[in-house]
C-alpha cells in the first residue's frame, strides 16, 4: 500500500474507484438490487407452461380410462385429426416430429395407416397402376 493510501485509511477518508463505490450509495443490508423485480417464489412463463402441460388428465381409451399428461393428449388429438384428413393437424404433427427428430418414423406410420384405411378395390387399382408403369417404361417411349 502506498503512503497516500495508508494516510487516507488512517484519516478515515475512503478511496472511491473500481470495486469501491461511495459508502452512502451502497446497498444497505437486506436491501435488494432490484426492488421492483420478480418476487421470490413466482414462476417464469416457461415454468408455468411446463407445469400446466405436465398435469395429468383422465382420457377414455378403447382399453378403459387412462391418465396421461395434457401434452400427450394434445399430441394424440393432433395425430387423430391428421389421420382423419385435417391438413393443419398433419402439418402440426410433422412439425412436432421434425423438432423431436422423428420425421421418418412418423412418415412410415402415416403410410401404414393410410394403406390400412384404403379399400381393397383402391389397393388393386394402385397395384395395377404400379405394374403398368414398371412394365411399360420402355413401351411408352416407342408409341
Amino acid at each position: 500500500m502506498s503512503d497516500d493510501a495508508q494516510r487516507r485509511k488512517s484519516d478515515g477518508a475512503y478511496a472511491v474507484g473500481y470495486g469501491n463505490p461511495p459508502r452512502d450509495t451502497r446497498f444497505k443490508p437486506g436491501q435488494s438490487g432490484n426492488p421492483k423485480g420478480r418476487q421470490k417464489g413466482s414462476k417464469s412463463f416457461k415454468a408455468t407452461v411446463g407445469a400446466i402441460l405436465n398435469e395429468k388428465i383422465k382420457v377414455q381409451t378403447p382399453h378403459g380410462t387412462k391418465r396421461i399428461t395434457k401434452l400427450e393428449a394434445l399430441v394424440h388429438t393432433n395425430l387423430n385429426n391428421a389421420l382423419k384428413g385435417d391438413p393443419k393437424a398433419t402439418d402440426q404433427v410433422f412439425r412436432i416430429a421434425r423438432e423431436a427428430g422423428l420425421v421418418e418414423e412418423v412418415a412410415e406410420v402415416f403410410d401404414k395407416l393410410t394403406m390400412q384405411q384404403l379399400v381393397e378395390e383402391d389397393q388393386a387399382i394402385l397395384e395395377r397402376f404400379a405394374r403398368r408403369h414398371s412394365d411399360g417404361d420402355g413401351e411408352e417411349g416407342g408409341a
